[in-house]
């Protein structure tokens, strides 16, 4: 029993971590893309533009240095390492432009919030 009550504390624990780093990453991207509007109207070269962006070295996928860069201070480093890992599918320790996209799809409806909200901040600046 006390193993079972500790694995389904475990499982709440991932799932409002995973939650957490979807939120951060979306609100980033939301942050500085140069589109607005919901997950489904951004086109393939308002998510290439934005892939570009993090890949600053330009090789055509995004280094963890570079995802650490693009996302700040913000993220702990756990959080940071969870997102990476969710983000890179082929476990290659880089993000290409394919698993950016799949990411972005996967984090949808939390983009949108996050976009929603950051549209009054974008208007003050």
């Amino acid at each position: 029993l006390l193993v079972g009550v500790l694995f389904l504390l475990h499982l709440r624990a991932v799932r409002a971590q995973s939650e957490r780093f979807k939120h951060q990453f979306a609100r980033r991207v939301a942050e500085t893309i140069e589109v607005q509007g919901t997950h489904e109207t951004l086109d393939p070269h308002a998510l290439e533009a934005e892939f570009e962006r993090m890949d600053t070295d330009r090789s055509g996928s995004v280094s963890k240095e570079e995802m650490r860069a693009f996302m700040g201070e913000k993220l702990s480093d756990r959080d940071f390492n969870a997102l990476f890992a969710a983000m890179d599918i082929d476990h290659n320790n880089t993000i290409d432009f394919s698993e950016f996209c799949a990411f972005m799809s996967h984090i949808g409806a939390v983009y949108d919030e996050e976009a929603k909200a950051a549209v009054p901040e974008q208007a003050a600046s």
